[in-house]
């Protein structure tokens, strides 16, 4: 699944100013996660499954506009 939402990301993602966009709506995909979990909508297990994925996404995302910077 991770590898399907970088992908997503990463194909949309271009300029830097894109990434930063996806990092924002990826963080808030976060907060709602945590929302749902905290209203006891999800589960503890698919819950910091999902934050996991989108902590690793968000990273991998940083380090790319990181790189993009560079050059």
């Amino acid at each position: 699944m991770k590898k399907l939402f970088l992908v997503i990301c990463l194909t949309s993602c271009t300029t830097t100013h894109k990434l930063n966009e996806s990092i924002k709506d990826l963080e808030t995909l976060q907060t709602w996660v945590n929302d749902d979990y905290h209203r006891g909508d999800v589960p503890y297990g698919p819950a910091n499954n999902y934050y996991i994925i989108l902590e690793s996404i968000i990273n991998d995302l940083n380090n790319l506009k990181n790189d993009k910077q560079k050059h």
